[in-house]
């Protein structure tokens, strides 16, 4: 069960395996815990982690300059992906306005120290709002 297929408003079925979105939408309890976290908080900016890419993807919906800006920061390019339905940047991005989530696709191998002190590096200057 792929959790990042299962959240609602453009939730599709689909078929066992690898991105399984699951029996329906926001059928997993982790799906409706970050749905009520994100009501509750209302974070101005989320940051997905996935792999193995290596790209900060230019999410629909949050903003392009913080995406680039961090991408920046992080020596990762900033690049569009195939849509995806279901994921949870898509549901924040449209059902939490003024909110700001995208995904950074880390590479297929562990981090490195340097890479990993970009990527908080970037986290607190999005906090800080440089």
């Amino acid at each position: 069960m792929d959790l990042n297929r299962n959240f609602p408003g453009d939730w599709r079925a689909g078929p066992r395996g690898r991105y399984f979105p699951g029996p329906r939408a926001a059928s997993e309890p982790e799906t409706r815990w970050v749905q009520r976290l994100v009501r509750a908080v209302r974070p101005d900016v989320t940051v997905w982690l996935h792999q193995p890419y290596g790209l900060v993807h230019l999410t629909p919906g949050a903003d392009r300059r913080l995406v680039r800006a961090y991408a920046r920061r992080v020596r990762l390019p900033a690049r569009g992906l195939p849509r995806s339905r279901g994921t949870a940047t898509g549901w924040q991005n449209r059902r939490a306005p003024g909110t700001s989530a995208f995904v950074v696709e880390l590479g297929p191998a562990a981090p490195s120290t340097a890479q990993v002190r970009r990527h908080v590096g970037a986290l607190l200057a999005i906090a800080r709002g440089d």
